[in-house]
C-alpha cells in the first residue's frame, strides 16, 4: 500500500509539471541564469581581491594605522637584523632540475577552501606547515611567469627546518614594472632554471604538508598553471583571510603584508622577495594565531614577541 501511495504522489507531481510545464521550464531557466550570474560575480570579486592585494603600492609610514596604545596587541620590535639572521640560519635544500613539466589550465584547478584558526584548533595538526611565495612578471597566471619561488617548512612549534628557494628564468624579458616591485632583473636570472624545470622538486617538497601564505590564492593559481601538483587534501591557510577575521579595520588601514609587518613590529630589508615574504608571513601567522586563540604557537624565543 505504501508503494502505491508513493506512485500516486509521483504521478500527481508529474501531471502538475506537464500541466504547467511552461512555468516550470521558465523557472528552471531563470534559476540557472541566477546561479551562473552569482558564480561569475563571485569569481570577479575573487580575482579583483587577488589583484588588489598584489599591487605594489605600500602604505607610507604615516598611514592611518593607530598608535601602539590603541592596538589590540602592543607592537613589539622585531628588528631587521634579527629577522635576517634567523632567515639566513634556515637550511637551504639543493633543488634538482628536470625536464620542463607541461603547463596546466586554470579551469582545471580543483576547488579548495582556506581553513580558519579557532580556540579549539589543535596546533599539532597544523604541521608540517609550508609557507609559500612567488614573484612573477605579472598578475595573470596564463600570461605571466614565475621569476622567483620560495617555501619554508616548519615543524611543530613553528620551528623552521628547511627552505626551498630559487630564482627562475622566464622565457621573455622581465617587464620593467615587475622589476620595479621585486627588484629582480634579467641579469639576476640569467643562469637560473626555468620554473617548470624545478616544479617537480617543489611538488615533492610540498608533499604531505599543510600550506600557508599571504594572499595564497594568487600563489596557488600561478603554481598550478605552471605545473606544480598541490596537495589539495591538506589544509590551506591564508594570512590575508585570517587578518581580516582577526584585526578590526579601525586598527589597520589595509591587510597587505607590509602593513601587517608594521602592525606587528616586524622589520626586514627585502620586501617583495619571495624568501623574505615567506618568513614574514610565518611571523604574522604566529601572531594572528595568538590574537585569535590567546595561545602561543611558537615554542622558540620569538614567541616572546607575542606577549
Amino acid at each position: 500500500m505504501k508503494y502505491v501511495l508513493w506512485l500516486i504522489c509521483i504521478l500527481f507531481i508529474i501531471a502538475i509539471i506537464i500541466r504547467y510545464r511552461v512555468f516550470f521550464i521558465t523557472l528552471a531557466i531563470l534559476s540557472l541564469l541566477v546561479f551562473i550570474a552569482v558564480k561569475i560575480i563571485k569569481k570577479r570579486k575573487s580575482i579583483k581581491a587577488i589583484e588588489s592585494e598584489s599591487m605594489t603600492a605600500i602604505e607610507p609610514q604615516n598611514s592611518s594605522i593607530k598608535s601602539c596604545g590603541e592596538l589590540s596587541q602592543p607592537v613589539k620590535d622585531f628588528g631587521s637584523e634579527r629577522f635576517e639572521n634567523e632567515l639566513q640560519s634556515i637550511q637551504r635544500i639543493e633543488i634538482p632540475t628536470s625536464d620542463p613539466v607541461p603547463k596546466q589550465f586554470l579551469k582545471d584547478m580543483p576547488e579548495y577552501y582556506f581553513s580558519n584558526i579557532t580556540k579549539t584548533t589543535k596546533f599539532e595538526a597544523l604541521f608540517p606547515l609550508v609557507f609559500l611565495d612567488v614573484e612573477t612578471t605579472g598578475l595573470y597566471p596564463s600570461k605571466s611567469e614565475i621569476v622567483e619561488v620560495s617555501a619554508i617548512k616548519f615543524e611543530s612549534g613553528m620551528v623552521p627546518v628547511s627552505c626551498f628557494t630559487t630564482l627562475c628564468k622566464p622565457s621573455k624579458p622581465i617587464p620593467e614594472e615587475a622589476s620595479a616591485i621585486n627588484k629582480i632583473t634579467d641579469d639576476m636570472v640569467q643562469d637560473s632554471p626555468s620554473f617548470r624545470e624545478i616544479a617537480p622538486a617543489l611538488t615533492e617538497y610540498l608533499e604531505g604538508c599543510n600550506i600557508a601564505g599571504h594572499n595564497l590564492e594568487f600563489d596557488l593559481r600561478f603554481l598550478f598553471v605552471h605545473g606544480v601538483q598541490i596537495p589539495w587534501n591538506k589544509r590551506l591557510f591564508d594570512t590575508l583571510d585570517l587578518a581580516h577575521y582577526t584585526i578590526e579595520k579601525g586598527y589597520i588601514s589595509n591587510y597587505k603584508l607590509e602593513t601587517l609587518c608594521r602592525y606587528y613590529g616586524i622589520k626586514r630589508e627585502d620586501a617583495h622577495r619571495s624568501l623574505s615574504d615567506c618568513y614574514a608571513t610565518s611571523k604574522i601567522f604566529s601572531r594572528l594565531v595568538f590574537d585569535k586563540t590567546s595561545r602561543q604557537l611558537e615554542v622558540n624565543e620569538a614567541a616572546a614577541l607575542c606577549k
